[in-house]
């Protein structure tokens, strides 16, 4: 069995470490490209069956295929108020 992929996006320039109060915004350069890694990784867990679950951890996005009984796509499909 393969182990699962994870894609991650680091801005160089935020390599040093900033802590979550410390976070810049993201430009529309880096908004589309997480969109375009996001649905090519949605694209890869549907031919799997799984869904897709982005995570942010200090600035970087993590991209990982889980099932739909998984609680990390179970908290992000449920709509937030």
């Amino acid at each position: 069995m393969r182990a699962p992929s994870l894609i991650a996006i680091v801005p160089v320039a935020l390599l040093a470490a900033a802590t979550p109060a410390q976070v810049p915004q993201q430009s529309a350069a880096q908004k589309r490209v997480e969109a375009k890694l996001l649905e090519q990784k949605r694209q890869e867990c549907a031919r799997k069956g799984q869904f897709a679950v982005a995570t942010t951890i200090r600035n970087a996005v993590l991209y990982k295929c889980v099932s739909a009984s998984d609680p990390a796509f179970k908290a992000q499909s449920t709509p937030k108020p």
